[in-house]
């Protein structure tokens, strides 16, 4: 794998929380709450690893830190409308 590849190994984790966050919110609102509970975690789990790698090979960015915000943003969009539906 060439080095361009490598360093888009944290973006490319830091966009499944941002795509997570639709699926949760419906998953929600059928009221799936297994589902949404493992999709959660899910989310949450790859949140944390993408900084980790990032900052364990420093491979940070200014599209790797906008794209970790918005995760973090729209993550928690995901559970304060679990609680709000379940």
């Amino acid at each position: 794998m060439s080095a361009s590849v490598l360093r888009q190994i944290p973006n490319g984790i830091s966009v499944t929380p941002i795509v997570a966050t639709p699926v949760l919110v419906v998953l929600a609102l059928m009221q799936q709450q297994e589902a949404f509970k493992w999709l959660l975690l899910a989310a949450f789990i790859s949140d944390t690893l993408d900084g980790q790698i990032a900052r364990s090979l420093s491979m940070n960015s200014a599209l790797g830190t906008r794209l970790d915000t918005m995760a973090d943003s729209l993550l928690w969009l995901a559970p304060i409308t679990g609680i709000w539906l379940f």
